[in-house]
């Protein structure tokens, strides 16, 4: 279904039929396909897309998905998800129960 590199963090997906990809921009992983992340994502995995090069010809996308640079902490106001906070954390998910986001930092 997915290739990976040899750091397992950079993998190839197939994308979603209809699904544009852009660089920069999060995805998420359902039924095996890549789409773009809009809300709360309800896949298995999220990734950032860094592009794809010949194999978005072939309807794949690469996503980095290095759980390394995913940064978790409690907030006082929820914060939405895509939006960046303290200018280095790009808001990936929020756990409205535990009272958490989960961020990326460049």
């Amino acid at each position: 279904m997915f290739k990976t590199n040899t750091s397992e963090a950079i993998i190839h997906f197939p994308l979603k039929t209809g699904e544009e990809v852009e660089e920069g921009a999060f995805y998420e992983i359902v039924e095996g396909k890549a789409q773009k992340v809009s809300g709360e994502p309800t896949g298995n995995i999220v990734g950032v897309c860094i592009g794809g090069g010949d194999k978005i010809e072939k309807g794949h996308i690469l996503l980095d998905i290095d759980p390394t640079s995913i940064y978790e902490e409690p907030y006082e106001e929820k914060p939405t998800i895509g939006t960046i906070i303290d200018y280095t954390k790009l808001v990936i998910s929020v756990n409205e129960a535990a009272g958490t986001y989960r961020f990326m930092k460049p």
